[in-house]
């Protein structure tokens, strides 16, 4: 991102999963809306690919797992100290394994409510005190239709997301007194490159379109 007065006017989202799919779609979204956005992903090369966009000019990249739970205060503090408090986040990266749940692993189990669940608790644990100064700060936690009517061999993944709507109405009524609104959306299958193999599956996309009917 460009440094200048005239950008650091402008409002500022931090985006997980900002390197590809909803989270790619919602920084160029942001952007468009008058916004700068730090875009958080484990994908160096992706982030890149962003900055070099025509949106890269209001988009700083924060490279950064958010499995490892233990950086992420670091990386909050990073933000707000390089480009102000933030007026949304937007929780979006995600994982998930699927598989029968005895054939499960306590590791698939870890990662799947460190990105899902943890991280986002973690992220507006170390953004919220600065966000509390903004007019019209929000939180956007990205759950999922799983979250709502689960799917099978999804254990570690439904829970997580659910886990994530509990996090969001939670922090809705312990925000909502500082004017800091939050929300959760819960999209089902999106075509993005994490979905690639549903999508090639004709099968699948006619009776998951048929099923939404």
């Amino acid at each position: 991102m460009k440094s200048s007065k005239k950008l650091r006017n402008l409002p500022l989202a931090v985006i997980t999963g900002a390197a590809s799919g909803i989270g790619l779609a919602a920084t160029h979204r942001f952007v468009r809306e008058g916004f700068r956005v730090a875009a958080v992903d484990r994908s160096a090369g992706g982030l890149k690919r962003v900055e070099r966009s025509s949106v890269g000019t209001k988009v700083q990249a924060f490279v950064c797992d958010l499995n490892n739970i233990s950086s992420l205060t670091a990386l909050a503090k990073r933000i707000v100290e390089e480009l102000g408090p933030p007026h949304v986040l937007v929780n979006n990266a995600g994982v998930w394994f699927y598989e029968p749940i005895t054939e499960s692993s306590d590791e698939h189990w870890r990662v799947s409510l460190n990105v899902n669940l943890i991280a986002a608790a973690a992220l507006a644990r170390g953004l919220v005190r600065s966000m509390k100064a903004m007019r019209g700060a929000a939180i956007v936690n990205v759950s999922s239709r799983n979250a709502l009517s689960s799917s099978p061999l999804a254990s570690s993944y439904d829970a997580s997301k659910a886990g994530l709507l509990g996090l969001t109405r939670s922090l809705a009524v312990e925000l909502g007194e500082f004017g800091i609104r939050v929300n959760a959306v819960c999209p089902g299958v999106i075509d993005t490159p994490a979905n690639k193999k549903e999508m090639n599956d004709t099968t699948f996309v006619k009776n998951y379109l048929r099923r939404k009917k």
